[in-house]
This record gives structure tokens, C-alpha cells and sequence, in this order.
């Protein structure tokens, strides 16, 4: 890398690395000398510029723009607003990528989304991943509809319907007699006595049973 080298110019990490490699060379040691002597440019990307680059991939120009600026500003933050954690922006954006890769084959902008399609992205997953995908959308459209990308938010008034509970089976008889018949000991009476008459946990009674084999 330094055989041509002259005065005032750099070298930079994507000529470095594979001129490295095909000797088994240590990189990483190499720059530092390099970035000591000041001649060594990181021309790397970011890796949350090329995990975004590959999220983005196939999306319309339109939905590009948009998304991308919204995934920036709930990294960086904006003028109003606090930045997420890069836990949070992934779920966001990976909870919503096959919605977004969908609507890039029928539209070229946000503004051509519909209420129809929101409530179809919400339909085509069930329990909680359908509230995950709605707090995802609104949020994209929120941002989306402040910077004027696009006239109104298809987001609006769209709720995720209450899941209702298993339907509670009753034990029968037969059952209730061959728990009673197994509590031979005391400790086993009592956890059968509080899972019955107090709802005692599973991890409860996990934790009750550790305490018996242990003592």
C-alpha cells in the first residue's frame, strides 16, 4: 500500500482491507499505525447505514424517502422529539418491512396508502404481533404526515380489537380425585391446596417444589 505512496495523499480502508486479507495481514493494527501517521481515511459505513441499506432494498423510491428519514429521526431524534433506543427502531422497522415491501408493488409514495390497507396489515397477523405492527405504522405515518409527506394520516382512529380469554375448562371429578390420591406428603397438600383455592402459579409452584427438594 505504501510502494506508490507520495506526499498529501491517503489511503484509504476499502483499498487497506483487501490488500490485508489475501496475506493475513492484521488490519485493524495496520490502520492504527496508519491513523497515527495520519494518512488513513475510514471510508466504512456506518453499520446502521448498511443494516438500513438492506431493509430499504426493494422499496419503492417514494416509501424509501420516508421511511428512511423516520428510522433517522427515531435514531438521532428531532426537534421535538427524543431519540429510541436501536432496539426499539429495529423491531419498528422489522415488524413493518414486509408491509412497506408489499406496498412498494402496488404504490410509489406513503400518500397513496389507504385506511383499507392499514387495516389489512393489521389482519394479516394475529395477537400481539398485530398491536406491535399498528404502534409501527402509526408511528411511520405520525412522522410522515409532520414533514409533509403526506396529506393525512390513514392511521387515524384504527384500534386493535381486545383478544378475549380461553374459555376456562372445569376439571372433572376424576381428575380432582387422582390429585387429592398423589398428595402423600404434607408439601405436596399444601401446593395442591394453594393452586386450587389461591391460583397458585406454574412458576410458583416450580419454585415451591425446588424449596421442598432442597430442604
Amino acid at each position: 500500500m505504501l510502494s506508490g505512496f507520495r506526499e498529501g495523499e491517503s489511503i484509504r480502508y476499502s483499498e487497506l482491507f483487501p490488500a490485508l486479507r489475501v496475506r493475513g495481514l492484521p488490519v485493524v493494527r495496520i490502520a492504527e499505525v496508519l491513523d497515527r501517521l495520519g494518512i488513513f481515511v475510514d471510508d466504512r459505513a456506518p453499520a446502521v447505514d448498511r443494516w438500513l441499506e438492506r431493509k430499504l432494498d426493494r422499496m419503492s423510491p417514494g416509501i424509501h424517502r420516508a421511511v428512511e428519514a423516520w428510522v433517522r429521526t427515531l435514531l438521532d431524534g428531532g426537534p421535538r422529539s427524543e431519540p429510541r433506543s436501536r432496539n426499539t427502531t429495529w423491531a419498528y422497522l422489522g415488524e413493518i418491512q414486509p408491509v412497506l415491501l408489499e406496498w412498494s408493488s402496488r404504490y410509489d409514495h406513503l400518500r397513496e396508502v389507504i385506511r383499507e390497507d392499514i387495516i389489512a396489515a393489521r389482519d394479516a397477523v394475529t395477537g400481539k404481533q398485530r398491536e406491535s405492527r399498528i404502534v409501527a405504522l402509526r408511528s411511520l405515518f405520525r412522522h410522515a404526515k409532520k414533514n409533509g409527506q403526506v396529506f393525512r394520516n390513514p392511521t387515524i382512529r384504527i384500534r386493535v380489537p381486545r383478544q378475549t380469554g380461553g374459555v376456562l375448562q372445569a376439571l372433572v371429578q376424576a381428575n380432582i380425585d387422582e390429585a387429592i390420591a398423589s398428595a402423600t406428603t404434607p408439601d405436596i397438600r399444601l401446593i395442591i391446596a394453594l393452586a386450587a383455592v389461591h391460583a397458585a402459579r406454574p412458576k410458583m409452584i416450580r419454585t415451591m417444589r425446588s424449596w421442598t427438594t432442597s430442604t
